[in-house]
Parts: C-alpha cells; sequence; structure tokens
C-alpha cells in the first residue's frame, strides 16, 4: 500500500509539473542562438522588436558609458503580444557574453499570477548595471496558460 501511495504521489507531481507549461528561450547553462542576440551599442536610444519564446516584446535602450566596471543601461519597453489565456507572464533581460552565454538575468515584467489580463500595462522602465564581459542582451519570457475550466 505505501509503495502505491508513493507511485500515486509521483505520477502526481509528474503531472503537476507538466501542466504548468512553460516557454522561453533558454536556460542559463545554453549558449542563445545568434538569432535571438540583441548586440549592445553604446548612446542611444536603440530601438527594436524581440522575440522571447511566445511573447514579443517592443523595447528601447540607452547604453550609458561605464562610470563603473560595470556598464549602465537604461531600458524601457512593453510586452507586444503574448499567448491567449496567459494567466502569469515574466518577463527577463538576459546580458549575454560574446558566446550568447547568460552573464546575468534580470525581471523586467512580473505580472503576479492570475493577473496578467487584469493589469493591462504591460510595461517595464529600468535602468540596470550589466556585467563586464556584456556584448548582447536577449529577452526570454516565463508563461503560464490557463487550463481547464473556470
Amino acid at each position: 500500500l505505501k509503495v502505491i501511495r508513493g507511485v500515486m504521489a509521483a505520477v502526481l507531481v509528474a503531472g503537476g509539473l507538466w501542466a504548468c507549461q512553460t516557454s522561453g528561450l533558454s536556460g542559463q547553462d545554453k549558449a542563445l542562438p545568434p538569432g535571438h542576440r540583441i548586440p549592445i551599442a553604446d548612446g542611444g536610444p536603440h530601438d527594436g522588436r524581440a522575440d522571447a519564446g511566445n511573447t514579443q516584446i517592443v523595447y528601447q535602450y540607452t547604453r550609458e558609458a561605464p562610470s563603473t566596471p560595470k556598464g549602465i543601461l537604461n531600458i524601457k519597453g512593453r510586452v507586444a503580444s503574448a499567448p491567449a489565456e496567459t494567466v502569469t507572464l515574466n518577463v527577463y533581460l538576459l546580458a549575454l557574453d560574446t558566446n550568447g552565454h547568460v552573464l546575468d538575468r534580470q525581471v523586467m515584467y512580473a505580472s503576479g499570477h492570475n493577473n496578467f489580463y487584469a493589469i493591462g500595462n504591460w510595461a517595464f522602465d529600468a535602468s540596470l548595471e550589466i556585467p563586464p564581459g556584456t556584448v548582447a542582451m536577449a529577452f526570454d519570457a516565463y508563461t503560464q496558460q490557463a487550463r481547464g475550466r473556470r
């Protein structure tokens, strides 16, 4: 009986993790493909549109002359589109080295659970220190969609 309960618990946990479907470009241990990297240029403003998995981000940034060993990146933007039935959305800015490896990850936007469409203002505006060796950036997103009946 204990074995059956253990197996059932493992199946429920695995099913729960599978049901919390997420999306995104990469984990911190993998290099992002060149098509997802946004080279960081000095000065600005520089603007563009980025694909963060199944979420589209519109952004504008300015890179200040480094006054510290870390550079300063002023960035603002908004979520332009996300999957239907999204109940949670987090947007991250990834600082990348020349090989596309993640040096740092900063939260740019977090909806909170079950608040994504209720908020309506999916914008961010931040001034960030980026690590030495950062030559590019990318956006990544975590999304969770509603499941079943309400």
